[in-house]
Formats: structure tokens, sequence, C-alpha cells
């Protein structure tokens, strides 16, 4: 795992849905079921920097979450909305866009 993260303060085995940073964090590695029958691998985990409050009902950082199609039947859409499964941090639907035309298996999510 990246050095950066071993001494954040993230928990494992909480729903990733409403997860923060720091819980994302400590699954880079791990992987996801799509409802495509697509695997997706969690590569990385980049939050945003903040220099003000922010607004209620978010988390307390934005974050992209980086994911590397592993397996799976035809390409993956580019945008889609899909309903993902991880086996510690639950069911939810998660919305997937490309990363970069040179990196065709690459997918992120934005998590506000």
């Amino acid at each position: 795992k990246d050095l950066l993260w071993q001494s954040r303060p993230g928990k494992r085995y909480v729903r990733l849905a409403t997860a923060t940073v720091d819980d994302w964090a400590l699954q880079v590695g791990t992987t996801f079921k799509a409802s495509t029958g697509h695997t997706l691998k969690l590569a990385d985990v980049r939050q945003f920097d903040h220099q003000n409050k922010r607004p209620a009902g978010l988390r307390d950082r934005a974050f992209v979450a980086g994911f590397e199609v592993v397996s799976g039947v035809g390409v993956l859409p580019a945008q889609l909305l899909l309903r993902v499964s991880h086996p510690e941090g639950g069911t939810f639907d998660m919305f997937l866009t490309a990363a970069a035309p040179d990196k065709p298996t690459r997918r992120i999510a934005l998590f506000d």
C-alpha cells in the first residue's frame, strides 16, 4: 500500500458509499464487482486540497478514486452509472468516467 496512507486514520468495514478519503485509501488494491459483470481494482485515491470550509452534507474532503478494469466481457463504457459491490464496503451506485484516452482500461469516480 501507499506509504502516504499508512499513517492516516481510515477505518475498515465502513460503507464506502459515504466513507472518507482515508477509509477509501485503505482499500487501494482491493476489487469491486460491477453490475455489468466487470471487476474493477481500486488503483489509487487522490484528495483535493480545500482552502475553505465545505458545505454541510458533503464529505470533509473531496477525492477521486482511480480504477483499473481487470476483467469482464466487452468494453466498459467510458461514462456509466453502475452498481458496484465491495466485500468490506457494501453495495452502492457509482458514476465512472474515462481517465484518459491513452489508458483505455482506466476509470475514475469523483466523491464529493
